[in-house]
């Protein structure tokens, strides 16, 4: 029985410490992210005024900077309520 019980024990730990591991591993990614990525604001005008401010998730932020397509269709959706635009606004 003392092998078994051995077994059982290290096991045990085994599986705590990988746990502990996952998760501070995506706690210190997670922070990472935010410092790199966190802080990017949306802000639409027209001329002086100010008709949209508002900050942009990290997983967008990370989405856009992955396909630059994808940067033209978020700006045209969260600016298509103020006006009709008809070209590529990233060029």
């Amino acid at each position: 029985m003392p092998i078994f019980e051995f077994i059982f024990q290290t096991l045990l730990g085994e599986v705590i410490v990988v746990i502990a591991g996952f998760i501070l591993a995506k706690a210190i990614l997670e922070k990472r992210d935010n410092r790199r990525f966190g802080g990017w604001r949306i802000l639409v005008r027209d001329k002086s005024t100010e008709l949209v401010n508002r900050p942009i998730s990290v997983r967008k932020v990370k989405e856009i900077l992955d396909d630059s397509a994808d940067l033209s269709v978020f700006v045209k959706g969260v600016a298509s309520p103020y006006c009709w635009i008809k070209c590529d606004i990233v060029d």
